[in-house]
C-alpha cells in the first residue's frame, strides 16, 4: 500500500529584536506552521534575496525526492532486523 502526502511548503522571513531578517523553509500540517530548515539570516537585502533563493532551490530538491513508501518485503524485512 503506497501513501501519497501533499505538503504545503512555503519561505517566510522573520524580523528579529537585532534587525536582522532570518529566512525559513516551512510546512503547513494540522493547521500548524513546522520548521522544515533555517536557512540563515542577515542584515543586508542582497544576502536575504540569496537566502531565499537557496530556500526556493531547496523546496524544489525536497519535493523532486522520491517516495519512501515501503511497498516490497524486503524492504520491509531490512526494517525488522
Amino acid at each position: 500500500m503506497t501513501h501519497a502526502y501533499v505538503w504545503v511548503v512555503f519561505v517566510r522571513r522573520k524580523k528579529n529584536k537585532s534587525g536582522s531578517t532570518s529566512v525559513f523553509i516551512l510546512k503547513r500540517e494540522k493547521g500548524k506552521q513546522v520548521l522544515i530548515k533555517s536557512m540563515g539570516s542577515s542584515k543586508s537585502t542582497l544576502e536575504i534575496a540569496s537566502l531565499e533563493e537557496q530556500a526556493c532551490l531547496e523546496i524544489i530538491k525536497i519535493s523532486t525526492q522520491s517516495s519512501f513508501a515501503f511497498g516490497y518485503d524486503d524492504d520491509k524485512k531490512h526494517i525488522e532486523d
